[in-house]
């Protein structure tokens, strides 16, 4: 995984963000939004591919990619007890058929999350979410 990759993605993320609603308050999770994407990575091929692994920095290949990601995770999250524990939300909400038995798999190991369905494609914005009172 490219190094510079992460923080890269963060300056370019803030810039977008910040320059859209300029003078207000800002908060976001460069870390989470680079995870989300690295798990639709998974499941797409060819020029979408592409686009997502040079916005986040991942390997061309997928075996790859989520080998790094589960190793960031893990180094994260870490194992046993620690003074610490940082934990991470990752979920996968599609369309019913819209996930392959691989992509579920390799969600599931390497991301630790299942793939959900919903009935009918539902899209939120942020503000959406924000208005909403979620948490997360």
């Amino acid at each position: 995984m490219n190094t510079t990759a992460p923080s890269d993605f963060a300056t370019r993320l803030y810039d977008k963000l910040a320059g859209a609603g300029a003078g207000q308050n800002l908060f976001f999770s460069p870390f989470s939004i680079r995870v989300a994407l690295a798990m639709c990575a998974v499941g797409v091929k060819g020029e979408t591919r592409q686009e997502l692994i040079d916005l986040i920095g991942a390997p061309e290949n997928v075996d790859e990619q989520n080998h790094q990601f589960a190793a960031l995770l893990k180094s994260v999250q870490g194992e046993g007890e620690r003074p610490i524990q940082l934990v991470t939300a990752n979920a996968m909400w599609g369309q019913q058929g819209s996930f392959s038995r691989r992509v579920e798999r390799l969600a599931l190991y390497h991301y630790s999350t299942r793939t959900r369905t919903i009935g009918c494609a539902i899209f939120l914005t942020g503000q959406d979410l924000t208005a909403s009172g979620t948490k997360g």
